[in-house]
């Protein structure tokens, strides 16, 4: 009951590019596998602040999973993430020869790419255009679909923040948690002094460490 809006599709002889815009600027921190990626952004006098936003590599698998699903056949498809050049790529670990991160700039460079190191073609202009046929109608969708899109979209977002925001505050408890144990199993648990570390001077257990009670 929900959509999938992809940014730019393009169809070609040599399959599908299915291409994720982001128009952002700052610096971009992320990997393939992480859920959420960083934009760090100055703020002045030398100080910036940090947002978070959803992996745009996995976005763009669910885009491509429902376009296939919809297309129901095999047809080779490569996922291109394109940042707007106010931005700046900051490592960024991909790992996947399918996927491509990049700016704006280099567009017709990785297509270029993209379209020599494919060695035969994969689609015929009949099999194109039955694929643009199939496609088109999805482009023109009313107004209130997109903006139920947006609406839905935007819930997602916050379920995400909300997420992540628990999430933090449960590794705050879990630290203060470990941190109040460490500080209790340095107190005497009959009187609630200090514990110091002691050496026995004599018995079976000379020259050996202990913990005792400072009172």
């Amino acid at each position: 009951g929900r959509t999938s809006e992809i940014d730019i599709l393009l169809i070609s002889q040599y399959g599908l590019l299915v291409i994720e815009s982001k128009n952002y600027s700052g610096w971009i921190f992320g990997s393939e596998t992480q859920k959420m990626w960083t934009q760090t952004l100055p703020v002045g006098r030398g100080r910036s602040r940090k947002e978070s936003f959803y992996n745009p590599i996995m976005q763009n698998q669910s885009h491509i999973k429902h376009l296939n699903a919809f297309l129901g056949e095999y047809i080779p498809t490569r996922s291109v993430i394109v940042f707007s050049e106010r931005c700046t790529l900051k490592k960024l670990q991909l790992k996947s020869e399918d996927i491509y991160v990049i700016k704006r700039n280099q567009v017709d460079q990785i297509v270029n790419t993209i379209c020599n190191t494919i060695p035969n073609e994969e689609l015929n202009d009949t099999e194109i255009l039955n694929i643009y046929n199939r496609l088109y109608p999805f482009t023109q969708v009313s107004e209130a679909v997109k903006e139920q899109h947006i609406r839905d979209i935007q819930t997602k977002n916050t379920d995400v923040s909300t997420s992540i925001n628990i999430s933090a505050q449960q590794q705050e408890c879990k630290k203060k948690s470990e941190a109040d144990n460490a500080e209790k199993s340095t107190l005497c648990p009959w009187c609630g002094g200090k514990l110091v570390l002691r050496t026995a001077k004599r018995g079976g257990n000379a020259g050996k460490q202990f913990y005792g009670c400072s009172n």
